[in-house]
């Protein structure tokens, strides 16, 4: 057995179970278009359940498995116009420096995994300007 002290905040517990096979299948589906594993899934899920539905700053609840985009999409949420709009300039320049990272890696880094995971719509007017309307903002 290993003497060394260990952080009881960092212990992991296996949890084991078995379920439908078509939900298993269901569930992968879901976690590849997530972009998550499946322990990731699970495990978020059960913060969800055991917070007791905590309430949270922002439109849609944060990414869980990724403290990058949870960040950015925090900021996005902070910076963005009554509408729930942030224009591109705007949000590459304010993630750039929150996160540390030049302004062209916003883009593929950031802003592409938010939209993809369903958290930001691309939008652009007629004179060609690309946005970022954050999906469940309300006025």
């Amino acid at each position: 057995m290993s003497k060394q002290i260990h952080d009881e905040s960092q212990r992991r517990k296996q949890v084991k179970f078995r379920a439908p096979e078509h939900v298993v299948e269901e569930f992968d589906r879901w976690c590849d278009d997530q972009d998550m594993s499946r322990a990731e899934a699970l495990r978020s899920q059960m913060q969800a359940v055991v917070s007791g539905g905590a309430e949270y700053d922002t439109p849609l609840r944060p990414p869980g498995n990724d403290e990058r985009l949870a960040t950015a999409y925090r900021r996005l949420c902070a910076v963005a116009n009554q509408d729930g709009v942030v224009r591109e300039g705007t949000a590459t320049s304010v993630l750039a420096t929150v996160l540390g990272i030049s302004k062209t890696e916003t883009k593929p880094m950031v802003l592409r995994p938010l939209h993809e995971r369903g958290y930001l719509t691309r939008q652009s007017n007629v004179y060609g300007a690309t946005s970022y309307h954050i999906v469940g903002w309300k006025n």
